[in-house]
Formats: structure tokens, sequence, C-alpha cells
């Protein structure tokens, strides 16, 4: 049962290294979720090789983490990562070990684990490997660390994420000696790199039981220690918590959180860049945001729909109904099938065509203005996308702007005013 075929695919590799005269394990992650009965993608191996020889046995390689003892290796058509026993020295950073000591034994590797579900192991033949209890706290789906909490969280701040993210994406409860290490140490959590937090925070939010992970947000105050506003964290992540919702999308999770959070544009962009994300999810996380703020009084139109874009667009419908701002959520991807252009390049002229019908031999601000009309046009229905009815429309346009520029000058002039 718990040979699955990732595990099948990897035997080669544990088999290679034991040939070898080393010892090689599947750990962490990848056993607990075969444990679980949860189909597995990808899977880690440790060994008492060391980097060196792990090289020598397998040709094509990566050095990716040599200095932590790490070997990725191209194996078949798959790639896996390769760590050597090891146990770690103190954490300045409360991040990564200062050093790793590499060592012969599988249990003092898993002694270094962050949680006792993440420090099991399987040999090639099946048989596992648990030192801390993990399936017991597995059966009863409680997340406790290896050893005292207190050091484990101080050892590495981003643990704390982990935790509440865990039990977001795996339903588990957290024991009482996890939450108080969590409570002690939550401070460190400002220590660690937002980008870390944000990936953590993000899973936590997607997950099928983000609403406990919140609520253990809030009960061990780890978000005084994370960028939220925090006049009105607690509230707004006791409102979050109850949405009867699962985000899909990291936009949904920002646009969200931006709906409680934020007063305005101005607050919801301050917002935003203490998470440091790209610009392109920031950009249209506000779009939504702004979505949000209308859509309770604003009907979707061809207009409307065009310049927001139907991943936005769609985004946004999905979320106004979750928050209750519309009753029903409208067929967005019906509507923008339905548009007779998706694009200014769908558009049957171009700005070179504006130019030639205008009678100009270069471009100028009126060529992008008169694009820019010509697609209002076509997107209300009121000209159809023709070439020809295209340039008569911009023709008579152009000609009734220079009529009307060339009036205010002659008024103008008799004005003194130029």
């Amino acid at each position: 049962m718990l040979m699955q075929q990732a595990f099948r695919q990897a035997l080669p590799v544990l088999k290679k290294l034991e040939a070898a005269g080393h010892e090689a394990y599947f750990v962490g992650g990848c056993v607990r979720d075969a444990l679980r009965g949860q189909q597995i993608a990808d899977v880690d191996i440790a060994t008492s090789a060391y980097p060196q020889e792990v090289q020598q046995l397998f040709p094509k390689h990566f050095d990716v983490g040599l200095a932590h003892g790490t070997v990725m290796i191209r194996e078949r058509g798959e790639t896996y990562e390769i760590t050597t026993f090891r146990t770690e020295s103190t954490y300045q950073d409360y991040r990564r070990p200062d050093s790793v000591t590499f060592v012969g034994s599988l249990e003092e590797d898993l002694q270094r684990r962050d949680f006792t579900v993440n420090a099991l192991a399987m040999d090639c033949r099946g048989r596992l490997y648990d030192f801390h209890q993990g399936q017991s706290d597995l059966a009863n789906r409680i997340l406790r660390t290896v050893g005292q909490a207190d050091e484990r969280f101080s050892e590495d701040a981003l643990r704390m994420m982990r935790a509440v993210r865990f039990v977001s994406q795996l339903g588990f409860s957290l024991s009482d000696e996890t939450i108080v290490g969590i409570q002690k140490n939550a401070p460190l959590l400002e220590k660690i790199a937002i980008e870390r937090v944000r990936e953590e925070w993000l899973k936590l939010l997607k997950g099928p039981n983000a609403t406990a992970a919140l609520e253990a947000i809030i009960h061990t105050q780890l978000y005084r220690y994370m960028p939220l506003r925090q006049s009105d964290a607690p509230a707004v992540l006791t409102q979050l918590a109850q949405l009867p919702a699962r985000y899909e999308h990291d936009v949904m999770c920002w646009a969200v959180l931006l709906f409680f959070m934020a007063d305005d544009l101005v607050s919801a962009r301050t917002f935003l860049s203490y998470w440091k994300l790209s610009t392109k999810q920031l950009e249209q996380s506000l779009a939504v945001y702004e979505i949000l703020q209308q859509r309770p009084h604003r009907q979707w139109d061809n207009l409307w729909l065009f310049q927001v874009g139907l991943e936005t667009a769609t985004i946004a419908e999905k979320l106004a109904h979750i928050l209750q701002l519309i009753v029903e959520p409208d067929d967005v991807l019906s509507r923008y099938q339905q548009l007779p252009i998706h694009a200014t390049s769908d558009l049957a002229i171009s700005g070179a065509d504006v130019i030639a019908c205008c009678c100009q031999t270069h471009g100028g601000p009126y060529v992008g203005q008169l694009l820019k009309e010509v697609q209002e046009q076509v997107l209300t229905h009121q000209l159809s996308n023709d070439a020809n009815i295209l340039c008569d429309w911009v023709r008579q346009r152009y000609a009734t702007q220079q009529r009307a520029e060339e009036s205010y000058e002659r008024t103008a002039k008799n004005n003194n005013i130029i």
C-alpha cells in the first residue's frame, strides 16, 4: 500500500546506493503522505553516502545545496534530491544552520527534523523507521515537534508558519507544547525573510482547513509579527476564518485581505508592498480589490469586461459571491467569449491604417486616441469590426476634430486669446 508509483520509480536510486555499501531511505513528507493515503508526486532521499560519493554514483547531478549535503540527481528521466545524513549547528539567523556535520546514522538525521510526522523514513523494502512516535501523532492528527518545541522554533522561526500551514493542509491540531513554543518564539518570525513567510501564508489560506489555521494564528498571537494591520488583525482574521471558501488563486488571497484591511487604493497598495509581491500579482490584486468596491452597484458591460480581462473578472466575481456582495455570480466567461474583440490587436484596423485614413505621414497622440475610440465603438456595438466601416468612421471623426480645432483657433484669435 505504501509503495506508490513515485516510490517504485525511485527504487533503483535507493538500490544503487545500497549496492555501493550505503544506507538510503525515503524520508519526510512523502512517507507521511503515503501513510495518510495521499497520492505523492515527489520523493526525498536521505543516505549515509557523502555528497562526493553520491556524485560519483550518479554522473548526472546538480550541486544545488552541496554545503548542506544535498545533491540533485537525474536518473531514468526523473529528478531526485539526495541529502547526506547530517546534524545541524546553531542557527544565528533563525532560519539556516551555521554549519552541518555529516553523520552515519538515520536516527541522528531524523532528530533534526521539524515535526514528528515529518521524521519518518522508509527503506526500499517498505520497512518504516519511526524514532519519535510520528505514526501515533499521524493517527491522532496531532502536530508535535521533534524534541523541545522551544528549541525547534528558536532554531528555525519559519517552522512556526509551517506548523499553522500544516494545520490548514493536513487538518491536524497543534499539541499543547507546540502552541506554547509558538507563543514564546513568535517575535522571531520578524527575522525571517518576508518572501518565505508569504509562501507559507498563501499555502495556509488555500488549504482545506484554513479556518482552524487562522484560529491558531490568533490563539498563538503569531499575527502580531506578520505584516498585517495590527489594529484590526484579530477581527479580520476571524472574519476570514468564517468565510466558507477555499482560494485557488494567490490573487484571491490578497484581494480578500485587502477587502477587509484596506481603506482605499493607496492603503491597499501600501499593504501589499510589505509582502513584496511581483508587479503583476500586485496590480492584479489591486484590480480585483477595485472591482469588489464597485461590483455591488455596477453590472458587467462590454467595456468594463474588456478593460479588466477574463482572468481578473473571474477571480473578482468568485470573491464577490463569497463575500455576499452579489447574490449569484455572473457568467463572465460567456460574456467575455461574446465580446466582438478581446484585444486592440483584434481590431480590423491598426495605427498605420488610422494614419493613412487621416492622410498623415507620421503618428501622433491622436492615433492612440482614435484607436481607443474605435475600440469603444466596436465593443458597444456602435460599429462593426470591418476595416472599411472603421476607416470611414475614423475619417469622419478626424475631420470633425480638425474643424473643431480650427473653429477654436479662429475664435481665440478674434478674442485676442492667441
